[in-house]
C-alpha cells in the first residue's frame, strides 16, 4: 500500500532531478487522478526498435 506522505516525498525528489524543486513543470498533479510527466519525451538513436523488446514473440 502507498501512503500519502511516502508519495509526496517520492514525487519532491523526482521534481529536484527534474530540475524544478516543488515548481518544476515537468510533474504535474491532476487533482482527484493523481501525476503526469509533461517533460518533453526524445528517442535516443540506440535505443532498440520495438520488434527488439524483452517478451515480444
Amino acid at each position: 500500500m502507498v501512503e500519502d506522505i511516502n508519495l509526496r516525498a517520492q514525487v519532491g525528489n523526482l521534481r529536484r532531478l527534474l530540475g524544478g524543486g516543488a515548481d518544476c513543470p515537468h510533474l504535474v498533479n491532476l487533482a482527484g487522478q493523481g501525476y503526469c510527466l509533461t517533460a518533453p519525451v526524445r528517442r535516443l538513436a540506440s535505443a532498440p526498435a520495438a520488434d527488439d523488446t524483452v517478451g515480444s514473440a
